[in-house]
């Protein structure tokens, strides 16, 4: 389970509904699609981190479609934050970064009109939340390899999850 929460709808009887991003085509609840039972970890942009064990459901939230709830208090974290399932999961780096775009990111980003916006992209020993704003880029960058670090990361080739073809390189400054 890796799920980016930007957002926190409401504290109700069952939990807290939060809203944010999944890695995958499967509302980041890979084996079952709906819910999920178990450990998991917080890790804030800052780099604080914390294990529960609870649970993180899909639900229908009124008008806002699909959300998802969690059964502890998590909005004593500054949002944005990871959910996840990876106890070994940790942040790497948050802030801003130089990239190198392929071809392909920059006809996605010309076939959506995008400028800035976020995007969810992993490589083979990361995943990270891409942001664009103004023109800069930012990434907060995680990993559960035990020596990845800043040093280490420009030699991944990052993708959309579910794509094979990269789409950026983070270029070292």
């Amino acid at each position: 389970m890796y799920i980016w929460i930007d957002t926190i709808f409401e504290k109700n009887k069952n939990g807290i509904v939060v809203d944010g991003y999944s890695f995958d085509d499967d509302f980041g609840l890979e084996e079952d699609k709906w819910h999920y039972r178990g450990d998991f970890s917080i890790i804030s942009r800052t780099n604080h981190k914390k294990i529960y064990n609870g649970t993180v459901d899909v639900i229908h939230y009124s008008r806002y479609g699909l959300k998802w709830i969690v059964n502890y208090d998590v909005d004593c974290f500054i949002l944005p934050f990871l959910i996840t399932s990876n106890k070994n999961m940790n942040l790497i780096y948050s802030g801003e970064i130089h990239i190198l775009a392929t071809a392909e990111f920059k006809r996605y980003k010309k076939k959506a009109k995008c400028t800035d916006g976020m995007f969810q992209i992993i490589s083979e020993n990361c995943l990270a939340n891409l942001r664009i704003e103004g023109g800069f880029y930012y990434i907060d960058l995680f990993s559960d390899v035990s020596n990845m670090n800043i040093s280490n990361i420009y030699t991944e080739n990052f993708r959309f999850a579910g794509y094979d073809e990269p789409i950026i390189k983070l270029l070292y400054d």
